[in-house]
């Protein structure tokens, strides 16, 4: 559980990754067992079926020490979400500032979010079940604040592209629709096949480039090498 430190808990506290706990805690690594023990449990057996208890005993706290930082599950519940998105939007607007052309941008962009998404998979698993889950079976949450920081991000970029030449205007609309895509397959793929290697810097590349260049071009350029 605690390759989850650096999502819950925000960049600043990368330090703490994989902290087993001891009596000589600080509040902030307490609060983080406790999350990552709950990321987990809710992932593995769905949020109705997991119990305080357990995620107690999985985080090597009390209960009085769980609800000293949670009010109840529902609480519990809702800041882990929070923390994920918070740190999120934050990671994804620093990778999308790197210096470069929209490519470069692009690439940090999914680098970023990918090695995320590879380390953090049971907060993907978890955001998954909300989604595709029976209705009722965890609390309601509001994703739409991070998709609509994430759209505007995006069309942000792309439209410095067009300013800098790099793109056309009028692809902007569906450029943003096939980049955001890329982004739900290759967290769908993660969840569903978690099995499979991991793609590499080189891998995201060149879907980034297939997106800009188009299919035929990929294949032009490999006939053409024949």
């Amino acid at each position: 559980m605690g390759r989850d430190a650096n999502l819950l808990m925000g960049p600043e506290h990368v330090g703490m990754h994989g902290h087993m706990g001891g009596p000589n805690d600080t509040e902030a690594e307490t609060r983080e067992r406790i999350l990552l023990a709950a990321a987990s449990l809710f992932a593995g057996k769905g949020y109705a079926a997991t119990s305080v208890r357990e995620i107690a005993e999985s985080a090597r706290v009390t209960k009085p020490t769980l609800y000293y930082y949670f009010k109840n599950k529902e609480d519990l519940y809702v800041q882990l979400l929070d923390h994920a998105n918070s740190t999120f939007c934050q990671l994804v607007g620093s990778a999308l500032s790197v210096p470069g052309g929209v490519r470069d941008r692009l690439l940090a962009f999914y680098s970023t979010v990918y090695g995320l998404f590879v380390e953090h998979l049971d907060v993907v698993r978890l955001i998954y079940s909300m989604f595709y889950g029976p209705p009722g079976a965890a609390p309601d949450y509001d994703f739409q604040r991070t998709n609509d920081h994430l759209e505007g991000l995006m069309h942000q970029v792309l439209q410095e592209g067009v300013n800098a030449g790099e793109l056309r205007e009028d692809n902007l609309e569906e450029a943003s629709f096939m980049l955001l895509g890329m982004l739900d397959s290759l967290s769908c793929l993660l969840v569903a096949q978690p099995q499979r290697p991991a793609l590499n810097v080189q891998d995201l590349g060149r879907l980034v480039d297939l997106v800009f260049d188009g299919a035929c071009a990929v294949l032009r350029s490999k006939e053409g090498d024949r």
